[in-house]
């Protein structure tokens, strides 16, 4: 799987593309590298999800342990601020995983963010201005921070 992290200083607003073969290693790697980069983590999160990604079999089962260490994360103070974070993806199976990834996620439950799930860049409208969007459809101004790619064969 390859996972890009983009940065855009001016919008405070990350960038995360998954593409290949989504594997639970590479999610680790990227909490990893936030873990050594926590002035990253308050900024908003569009993650964008290639129609051609594929799930690795080990992504399902180790969902719940990601989401809780995704959490840790999360600064343990929490402000008047609510970050905003869309999933964008078209992809029957990614959708499944996501549904069960941010069950229950809301405002309130301790990460501070608000989440939706979107099939494309520009119904991302419903969390974040025109603006935004065009920049992160061109990538404008965002910086690379984080680049994971692994030799992951599906097991079958």
């Amino acid at each position: 799987m390859t996972i890009v992290a983009l940065f855009n200083d001016s919008l405070d607003l990350r960038v995360h593309e998954f593409s290949g073969v989504v594997a639970p290693g590479e999610l680790r790697d990227l909490m990893e590298f936030y873990q050594n980069h926590p002035h990253l983590v308050g900024a908003d999160l569009i993650s964008l999800i290639d129609e051609r990604a594929v799930a690795d079999p080990a992504l399902a089962a180790s969902l719940f342990t990601l989401r809780e260490q995704f959490r840790g994360l999360q600064p343990s103070t929490q402000t008047a601020i609510v970050r905003r974070s869309v999933w964008v993806c078209s992809i029957p199976w990614a959708l499944g995983l996501l549904g069960r990834f941010l069950e229950r996620r809301h405002s309130r439950d301790g990460q501070g963010a608000e989440v939706r799930v979107v099939a494309a860049v520009a119904e991302a409208s419903c969390l974040f201005e025109d603006y935004e969007l065009r920049a992160v459809e061109r990538r404008e101004q965002f910086r690379q921070t984080f680049h994971s790619t692994a030799s992951v064969r599906l097991s079958r």
